[in-house]
């Protein structure tokens, strides 16, 4: 599923393989989830403080899982094992590292042989120790992820690699890093089985190598800042061993499971005076999130242009077989699978690498080393990473077209057009021209819909390799016959030679990497002005290098072009504090939640992350906010963040124009009822907004008499609904005022509750008066627009009809009346009645809150 958002409902269980009945060790209990464990002193390890083999029952334990939280150790010393002349456990299983013991149960060794096997191993340097130390640490944190429920989290560039025992007792050592590493708020942990081998056979350590093994594992979780608890330690046999002066030592084998969890508690502490614990705790900087430059795009228009297709080729590096194969690993239902038709938002990360002035790198599933985007963030520093949604093309999914248009707010759109849409076909022919007429004049549409936003717009010309060239004639014709009454100015880029169609799929070289930077250089900075045009194809690979080229030079808006907000006329400033804008929410399980807060106190508050984009400031761990409105009494939530991704990157802070998610916990507040984040809905906010938070039960949005000058204009009408795009928010709203020119006002119609709504038997028909009442209202509303001088504005109030919202002045606003009724009785691939394709609407601007 392609999705910013990955969740594992199942993840691997911290479940300890010395519970026969399965259950999980450590148990999980009520209060915040917090791990219930038996924690053992690992400095001393007393006869009196120890389990037995025989309390258990068993002989050995389940061979270790390949995945999960779990890992067996026969050890973690950095140095060799002693020779041992007898193990009541059998024979030391050999493959580990530093693990050169001979044991014989029959014969004793000689002290000659002892000493002869262990000299040559007492000179290993200290540089392979301290690679033992680092591999042992990595594969620590690779078990912490396994236990992460919330994102895949496979990039350890930012591992603090710990040092030796003997390094980090100087004074001057930090033991722990100054932050948690990013990616570990949410792990359960994981369990080490030490002195235990692979296939489950105790093994056991002597008491000095199992205190020296803890010692290391200690160190191995401060350096990821966690803690390590011993849970269990169990005497599993005996050994014999000689000593320097030939004296035999008899001990017991021991085996230890330890629990590596995070240390939230200590992070989430205030620094102290004096603290002896040498770490410095600093505040968030530019190290705690993402600094690749990151681009948003769209991709919309029909739905047989082939836009998943494409998207699937640009992603993959592969090549489509023409019937859709590329597009496979977008789709995210199966009947989008068996039509053919995306009914939802998909959405990739693609990345870039190398010098801009040099052949560019592309960086998708095809590079090698990439199996999520955690590893495109790691080759792709200090480049580009291009954020790319797949947007539906049918009018009956207008509402995930729009909510993907406008609430991710792309940088940039592509607006794919098939070649082969409009190729003049003769009407006795199998290709049904009438249909293709249908289907450009709905291309025409997404272009015109897509100018009214003002969003910058790259139009792809796909299905190259079916288009005839009467029909590209056509298309392009009608196409640029709309940007020259637009007023836009169209850049068509030169078609691709087809010998380097397929070499383009997974790198950007430079004469194609020229040719659009020309374009670019020539938009001189207004990328409204100028509409690039390139020629592809998915199945031949032509265009495609151009359009990862553009993806790679195309400039990054200050703002996003949606959220640009014009104040000469508002009445009030933005905020200035932190606004993240939700358009996703996700609940997970409590019992899949690792909360940092202590006093969770109802089963009710399931840990709740949010998808969204950062409107803004910035967006922090730590941080308490405000999330609503709520549709309840408080309408304002106070929360607290516990983690934090960039695109699925994990991150300490999101920060201005990024997209991610972020993990909350509740705050309760003594005035306040116990919290409720189930309520939280798409379309609220995640900010620290001034207190009282304000709430809105309507708006006037100003817009250009031109907006209702087209005959082709569907009828908004007084007293009637709409659906309104703001932001994140999609809403009904009621048309309740319209002020025209020279304050002329024109109020709502009586409301249904006046005595004039109820007749009898034998009066007139009042639902007949009223209704040709308000068709008359409503044709000298249409017909004042139309006298109304083009240059002067119309302002439209309309009232919210189920919910209560948060908006801004100067917010861009897209009012689509009847929106839902075109889009339900429209064909599947074609316009709705009376010839209106179902993407008519009217753009404004938010000009007062009510």
């Amino acid at each position: 599923m392609a999705s910013i958002f990955t969740f594992d409902p199942d993840p691997p269980r911290v479940s300890s393989p010395w519970s026969i009945s399965e259950s999980s060790t450590p148990q999980s209990t009520l209060a915040g989830n917090r791990l219930a464990i038996r924690t053992c002193s690992s400095a001393t390890l007393r006869s009196a403080d120890h389990d037995s083999l025989s309390d258990y029952g068993i002989s050995k334990l389940d061979p270790e899982p390949q995945e999960g939280p779990t890992e067996y150790k026969l050890h973690l010393l950095l140095r060799p094992r002693r020779l041992y002349t007898y193990m009541s456990t059998g024979h030391v299983v050999a493959g580990s590292y530093h693990s050169r013991a001979s044991v014989s149960t029959s014969f004793p060794t000689t002290p000659s042989s002892y000493e002869t096997a262990m000299k040559p191993q007492q000179t290993r340097s200290t540089h392979s120790r301290q690679e033992r130390l680092q591999h042992l640490t990595t594969q620590l944190l690779w078990r912490l992820q396994q236990s992460s429920p919330f994102h895949s989290s496979t990039a350890t560039n930012n591992l603090v690699l710990p040092l030796l025992p003997d390094m980090a007792s100087q004074s001057d050592a930090p033991q722990r890093p100054a932050r948690l590493l990013p990616g570990l708020e949410e792990s359960q942990g994981a369990l080490y089985e030490i002195g235990v081998a692979d296939d489950g056979t105790f093994v056991g350590l002597t008491q000095d190598e199992l205190e020296e093994s803890l010692g290391n594992l200690q160190i191995m979780a401060g350096s990821l800042g966690c803690k390590m608890d011993v849970l269990r330690r169990v005497v599993v046999g005996e050994c014999e061993w000689e000593g320097d002066s030939v004296e035999s030592h008899i001990e017991g084998l021991w085996v230890a499971e330890a629990l590596v969890s995070p240390d939230l508690d200590y992070y989430r502490a205030a620094p102290k005076e004096g603290d002896a614990s040498g770490v410095e705790k600093k505040p968030v900087s530019e190290d705690d999130h993402s600094s690749t430059g990151q681009i948003r795009v769209s991709i919309t228009g029909p739905s047989i242009a082939g836009k998943s297709s494409l998207l699937g080729t640009l992603t993959s590096s592969s090549l489509d077989n023409g019937r859709g194969k590329s597009r496979l690993s977008l789709l995210k239902h199966r009947h989008e699978i068996s039509s053919g038709i995306t009914s939802s938002v998909a959405q990739e990360l693609i990345g870039y690498s190398g010098d801009s002035s040099d052949t560019v790198d592309v960086i998708n599933y095809a590079s090698g080393n990439v199996a999520a985007w955690d590893d495109i963030h790691a080759m792709s520093v200090g480049s580009r990473l291009a954020f790319v949604s797949d947007l539906p093309g049918s009018v009956r999914f207008s509402k995930s077209m729009l909510r993907g248009l406008i609430s991710w707010a792309p940088h940039y759109v592509i607006l794919c057009i098939p070649a082969n849409c409009d190729d003049g076909t003769a009407s006795g022919s199998d290709s049904k021209p009438a249909e293709q007429t249908t289907e450009i004049d709905l291309a025409l549409s997404y272009l015109e819909l897509c100018i009214k936003l003002e969003v910058p717009i790259l139009i792809a010309i796909t299905k190259m390799d079916l288009a005839s060239r009467a029909g590209l004639r056509n298309t392009l014709a009608k196409v640029l016959s709309v940007l020259k009454l637009s007023g836009k100015k169209p850049a068509m880029l030169p078609v691709s030679g087809s010998a380097d169609k397929v070499a383009g799929l997974q790198r950007i070289g430079t004469v194609e990497g020229g040719e659009v930077k020309k374009v670019i250089d020539a938009m001189a900075g207004d990328t409204l002005l100028t509409v690039p045009i390139a020629l592809t194809s998915a199945v031949d690979g032509s265009g495609i290098e151009k359009l990862h080229a553009f993806l790679r030079y195309l400039p990054v808006p200050a703002k996003p072009s949606l959220r640009t907000i014009d104040l000469s006329k508002a009445q009030s400033q933005p905020p200035t504090g932190n606004v993240f804008d939700i358009d996703e929410i996700f609940a997970i399980p409590p019992s899949k939640v690792y909360s940092i807060s202590s006093d969770q106190t109802s089963k009710q508050n399931q840990g709740v992350v949010l998808c969204g984009l950062v409107r803004y400031g910035a967006v922090s761990i730590g941080d308490t906010l405000v999330v609503g409105p709520l549709l309840a009494n408080p309408h304002w939530q106070h929360v607290r963040v516990v983690s934090v991704r960039n695109l699925r990157l994990p991150v300490r802070k999101l920060t201005e124009d990024q997209v991610g998610t972020i993990g909350i916990e509740p705050i309760s507040q003594s005035d306040e009822p116990p919290p409720h984040l189930s309520r939280i809905r798409k379309g609220t906010v995640l900010a620290s907004l001034p207190d009282p938070v304000p709430l809105h039960t309507g708006f006037v949005a100003t817009f250009s008499s031109s907006e209702f000058a087209s005959a082709e204009s569907p009828p908004l009408l007084l007293g009637g609904n709409a659906i309104v795009y703001i932001a994140n928010i999609r809403t009904a709203v009621k048309v309740t005022c319209v002020e025209l020119a020279e304050n002329e006002v024109i109020s709502t119609p009586p409301s249904p509750a006046e005595p004039e709504f109820f007749c009898f038997d034998g009066d007139p028909d009042r639902g007949q008066i009223n209704g040709d009442s308000r068709e008359r209202r409503n044709a000298d509303i249409q017909k004042a627009i139309d006298s109304t001088d083009a240059a002067e504005d119309v302002h439209i109030t309309f009232s919210f009809v189920t919910s209560l919202e948060w908006v801004e002045i100067g917010s861009r606003v897209l009012v689509m009346p009847g929106a839902s009724t075109l889009a339900s009785s429209a064909p599947l691939s074609g316009s709705g009645p009376g010839g209106l394709s179902g993407l008519e609407g009217f753009v404004g601007r938010v000009r007062v809150v009510i």
